[in-house]
């Protein structure tokens, strides 16, 4: 019967034997040298020559155990992180397999704090659920799917690589489908004769596979690219599935608000009474914003500083609305709302007290993109105005 990583023992087993590692791999290091003990602390390490050894390859090794008993094909650790890592702290790649560490919440190559265990072995987790909800969506494409010797069948690879498009990525590795393929499961209401090595999948399971694989490849949802593709038709339309919906459009998001940051830093840049360079670029699209307007003063003018402001204003409260929508729908999609409520309750069984995501992740550089505001530019008084006497106010004024 396959049990999966949201499974309650499963996680917990999980949980318990990962603590189990961490320990082993752990030293305490004691820091000062004062004889009377003031100012000298024990500090929990792990050396960096021996993370990989004795903490991060017996972590695959738990998970290996776990796919090979489900019929999954195990992702392999990678560090390899070629994209700019954000405040992501791991990911998996279904193209090749693999599940990437960020480097800075991994370094090999210097001790670790304690505590980065916790997290890096939660989000390892997190990525590993997604290897298996896109183990489960592909066995059940190949469930549903006729025969080879049908009169015009539809292959698994098929349907998975025509209903991923470009801009999320490759289609999963082949060998992937097709180990996947050579262990089909049966649904514990199928009558008909299971064949040798196939695993029983009970009925919540196989429901949650059938929507898994429609959020991963069905292509349901109408998406428009007029503004995500450089010269498209205007009135160009898609279907995609929704998973690939949602990564369209957290691109789109991350692009402007990329463009809002650009301009926003060389505004800041600038010395304060100095219009930034480019400026009638700029203009142009403040029709974008109705109300600000930037053409009718001068360039000079305290006016047209406020105006230009009150514009990165508003451009950067779109950008963070569209970042909200973007993320409120990327965290509804299935798998990552399964993904997410399974690293959660992981998270109940494993962490230890004061060990927060958001503190460790700022402790090694890992931060969100957080978008800047645009500084205040007040042009400086005229020497003859700061010289002048205030004049004489009435008492009651």
């Amino acid at each position: 019967m396959f049990i999966g990583l949201d499974d309650q023992k499963v996680r917990q087993t999980f949980a318990a034997d990962a603590k189990v590692l961490i320990d082993r791999a752990t030293t305490s290091r004691v820091i000062g040298t004062s004889t009377s003990g003031v100012g000298i602390k024990t500090v929990k390490f792990m050396s960096g020559d021996t993370v990989y050894e004795r903490f991060l390859k017996p972590l695959m090794d738990l998970f290996k155990t776990h796919f090979a008993r489900n019929g999954h094909p195990v992702p392999a650790l990678n560090f390899n992180w070629k994209a700019d890592s954000g405040s992501t702290i791991a990911l998996f790649s279904n193209s090749d397999w693999t599940v990437a560490v960020n480097p800075k919440l991994a370094p090999l190559d210097k001790d670790w704090q304690v505590r980065m265990a916790y997290v890096t072995a939660r989000s390892i987790y997190h990525e590993m659920r997604h290897a298996e909800q896109y183990c489960l969506a592909i066995r059940y494409a190949w469930y549903i799917t006729p025969d080879t010797n049908a009169a015009a069948p539809v292959t698994p690879e098929a349907l998975i690589r025509r209903s991923l498009t470009p801009p999320t990525g490759a289609p999963p590795k082949p060998s992937v489908v097709a180990t996947l393929k050579l262990n089909r499961f049966v649904t514990e209401a199928d009558q008909r004769v299971a064949k040798a090595g196939a695993a029983t999948i009970s009925t919540l399971d196989y429901e949650f596979a059938g929507r898994l694989y429609s959020s991963l490849f069905r292509s349901t949802v109408e998406f428009y690219l007029a503004e995500i593709v450089k010269g498209a038709d205007p009135l160009k339309k898609l279907l995609v599935d929704e998973t690939t919906a949602t990564n369209l459009y957290s691109n789109w998001a991350a692009d402007y608000t990329d463009a809002v940051i650009a301009e926003i830093k060389v505004w800041n840049a600038n010395a304060p009474t100095k219009v930034p360079p480019g400026i009638d670029v700029w203009i142009s699209v403040g029709g974008l914003h109705p109300g600000i307007t930037l053409r009718e003063t001068a360039v000079d003018a305290p006016a047209f500083l406020k105006n230009f402001r009150d514009y990165l204003l508003a451009r950067r409260q779109t950008a963070l609305n569209y970042t909200k929508m973007a993320q409120d729908a990327y965290l509804d999609v299935l798998i990552e709302k399964d993904a997410h409520a399974t690293d959660t309750a992981f998270k109940t069984d494993f962490y230890p007290k004061g060990r927060e995501d958001a503190s460790v992740l700022a402790g090694v550089g890992i931060t969100a993109n957080k978008i800047p505001e645009p500084v205040m530019r007040v042009p400086p008084v005229p020497p003859q105005l700061a010289k002048r006497p205030l004049p004489n106010l009435p008492k009651n004024f």
